[in-house]
């Protein structure tokens, strides 16, 4: 959840219509705002269970939002905009159509809000390269080729890598070159932000997901402490 939401513009919270706010709902909505996330959408589904119900969705988005006045509040206020949308995915009520059983609500349905959504890709290719780890990718088989790959996965969050670019491995400051650029399409010659990419090193160096891999000349500050 914290990985997913960690690269988000927008969150979309999954309410039972029938079970109410719990306790899960509330921690991904925490998650969500302790990651700046602005925008959350609340998908309040099986409303067909509940018979489609005015009154229940009233009282669910009441209860949700005294929750979310917590989110938003404390010393230091944060911004998050929250949209409600009675919905029921069996059926695809107010999901991509708007739905016939709940006339009452005249909001957006759920793919016109995300579609309308803005979005806050802002990557300049002359920002620096930052890519962090995500996954690491051995595979399990008896083929030698196959065993002997090691790629490591994430999304590119700023700048621009190009095969044969040297680049570091932070926290540890390990050195190597890029050998390969993976993607679902193929190999790149060079990737820029926000693609999401798997990259393979010359050199067999320890890294792990969380690390940072940049340009040796263009590294983030490495600390233990912040102020």
């Amino acid at each position: 959840m914290v990985t997913g939401a960690s690269t988000a513009d927008v969150s979309v919270v999954l309410i039972d219509a029938r079970r109410g706010v719990l306790e899960q709902s509330k921690r991904h909505a925490f998650i969500s705002a302790l990651l700046g996330i602005p925008q959350m959408v609340v998908a309040i589904n099986k409303m067909d269970l509940v018979d489609y119900s005015q009154a229940r969705y009233e009282e669910l988005v009441e209860e949700f939002e005294e929750f979310a006045r917590k989110l938003r509040g404390g010393k230091n206020p944060r911004r998050i905009e929250t949209s409600f949308i009675p919905m029921s995915a069996l059926n695809g009520d107010n999901v991509v159509e708007r739905s016939q059983h709940m006339r009452w609500y005249d909001g957006p349905v759920l793919l016109e809000l995300l579609e309308r959504v803005e979005v806050a890709y802002d990557h300049p290719e002359d920002k620096p390269a930052r890519f962090p780890v995500q996954w690491v990718i051995r595979p399990a088989s008896n083929d030698s080729e196959a065993r002997d790959y090691r790629g490591y996965s994430g999304q590119l969050a700023s700048g621009a890598l190009r095969r044969g670019d040297e680049v570091a491995v932070l926290p540890g400051g390990g050195r190597t070159r890029i050998a390969a650029i993976d993607t679902y399409d193929g190999e790149l010659e060079e990737a820029m932000a926000p693609m999401s990419l798997t990259l393979r090193l010359e050199d067999e160096l320890d890294v792990s997901r969380g690390e940072m891999i940049c340009h040796p000349d263009e590294a983030p500050t490495v600390a233990r402490e912040l102020e």
